[in-house]
C-alpha cells in the first residue's frame, strides 16, 4: 500500500480493530511460513502431490481479504538443499532445488529475492523453503526488499541458482 505514515498507522488501527481475524485465525503481522518437498530416488522434478502441497501452503498464507493482501510484503524466500561430496547427488539436490525455486518463480515470486542452494541438512531427499514478511507500508517494504536485493547479490559462498 502506497500510503503516508498517518495513512498507514490508520490502516494498521483499522485491521486491529477488525481483530486482525479471518476463518477463526490471528493474522500476523510478522511471519515466517516454511515447509518441505520430498523427492524419490532419483527424482529431481515436483510431483503432482509435491505441488498441491506448495499451493496449500502459499493459499493459507497469502489468501487475506482486501485491504489486508495489499498490505502484505513478502521478503526473501530460503531454499535449500542438502550438501553433499558425491558430485552425482549434489547435482541431483542442485536440479531438486532448482525445481522448487522455478515453482515459486511460475506463481509470480520475484527471482531476485530468492536465496537458494545446498547449505544445510543431512537428507538430499528433501528440499526445504521458508518465506518471511509482515503487515508492512509499501515504502517499507520496498526499502527492505532493495537491501535484501543487494545482500543477495554480494553473497558469497555455496551456490546459488538466481
Amino acid at each position: 500500500m502506497n500510503l503516508t505514515e498517518d495513512q498507514w498507522k490508520a490502516k494498521l488501527e483499522e485491521i486491529a480493530a477488525a481483530g486482525r481475524m479471518r476463518n477463526g485465525y490471528s493474522i500476523p503481522w510478522d511471519f515466517k511460513a516454511s515447509g518441505s518437498v520430498w523427492f524419490e530416488g532419483g527424482d529431481f522434478g515436483l510431483s503432482a502431490l509435491n505441488r498441491e502441497a506448495l499451493a496449500r501452503s502459499m493459499d493459507n498464507l497469502l489468501n487475506l481479504k482486501a485491504p489486508y493482501k495489499d498490505a502484505y510484503c513478502t521478503l526473501t524466500l530460503h531454499i535449500t538443499g542438502a550438501v553433499s561430496r558425491d558430485s552425482k547427488t549434489r547435482e541431483i539436490v542442485k536440479s531438486r532445488v532448482e525445481s522448487v525455486r522455478l515453482w515459486f518463480i511460475e506463481r509470480g515470486y520475484d527471482p531476485t529475492l530468492i536465496r537458494a542452494g545446498a547449505w544445510y541438512g543431512s537428507e538430499p531427499k528433501e528440499v526445504q523453503w521458508e518465506l518471511e514478511g509482515g503487515l508492512w507500508s509499501s515504502r517499507h517494504c520496498n526499502l527492505e526488499r532493495s537491501k535484501q536485493r543487494g545482500y543477495l547479490a554480494k553473497e558469497l559462498g555455496g551456490w546459488h541458482l538466481n
